[in-house]
């Protein structure tokens, strides 16, 4: 019943707040989730540990860390994906889709969703075995004062968001992406 959600961040906080290098994100996390399946499948199967990778390199299991075989499947992986090539990775090598906030419908259905049919088509998977979920920002409050508050932070945020260089796709779609700047 676990999934787990996985994204890369943007390069301003990768660097700045987290102090890691930025390189390569689409190419680091489809490394990552292999990484992940092959750990997996050793602790299922009962196999050495032994995953090379350009970015990763996984080679020893402490037995104690080592669960038991398992008859579960893995657990499921989806990852947040808003550019063109992180969401086709996702469509490829992921159980399903973490939608961002930023995004609109229209950017859903217009470009999110046949981006990941590619990714999708490229693993030889149906769209009927990937979910796509969405994350919403929402307003609500018992009074007109609180509603009024509530529709100002979520105001900021999305100026937050849109003022965000990746997200300038969303904005452009719509027309909007001189406002990016502001």
């Amino acid at each position: 019943r676990f999934i787990l959600g996985l994204g890369t961040q943007i390069q301003p906080h990768v660097e700045k707040r987290f102090s890691m290098p930025w390189n390569h994100p689409v190419r680091r996390m489809r490394e990552f989730v292999a990484a992940l399946h092959a750990i997996w499948f050793a602790w299922r199967e009962g196999t050495k540990l032994r995953f090379e990778g350009e970015f990763y390199t996984h080679k020893i299991m402490t037995p104690i860390f080592t669960p038991e075989p398992q008859p579960y499947a893995a657990p499921k992986i989806f990852l947040a994906a808003v550019g063109e090539a992180m969401t086709e990775m996702c469509g490829e090598v992921a159980d399903g889709h973490l939608g961002h906030p930023m995004i609109s419908q229209r950017y859903l259905t217009e470009v999110t969703i046949p981006v990941l049919q590619r990714g999708l088509q490229r693993s030889g998977r149906e769209r009927r075995d990937f979910e796509v979920s969405a994350e919403v920002m929402v307003a609500t409050g018992s009074n007109d004062d609180e509603l009024a508050s509530a529709t100002a932070a979520v105001r900021k945020q999305i100026a937050f968001y849109a003022s965000t260089p990746a997200y300038r796709t969303v904005l452009d779609l719509h027309g909007w992406g001189d406002l990016h700047i502001e």
